[in-house]
């Protein structure tokens, strides 16, 4: 099992892993490019696995059970964006109670 990157580039922005517990992370997203920023916003994810091996031609792009972040569809359910650390900070704590972590 390969664990979810603390430090994630796609498209302009970047997400760094701030905090962690069990499945549960908050990672904050930054600018890229033009010029790098502070944090815009925080996500707060519960990490997920894959279900099966994806290969791309001959190239393994993930195994059965590597941990894998929220797609667009999971938004709401199984990850959140909050707009200050703070909020990011209720809303962790909030599924690890409700998740009995």
């Amino acid at each position: 099992m390969k664990p979810l990157p603390t430090y994630i580039e796609k498209g302009n922005f970047t997400f760094t892993q701030i905090k962690r517990k069990g499945d549960v992370a908050i990672y904050a997203r930054c600018r890229r490019r033009p010029v790098k920023s502070g944090p815009l916003s925080y996500e707060v994810i519960k990490i997920t696995r894959a279900l099966q091996k994806h290969v791309l031609g001959k190239r393994v792009l993930r195994e059965k059970g590597d941990e894998i972040y929220p797609w667009s569809e999971k938004w709401g359910s199984g990850a959140l964006t909050c707009t200050s650390l703070e909020a990011a900070e209720r809303r962790f704590r909030q599924i690890l109670e409700e998740s009995g972590a």
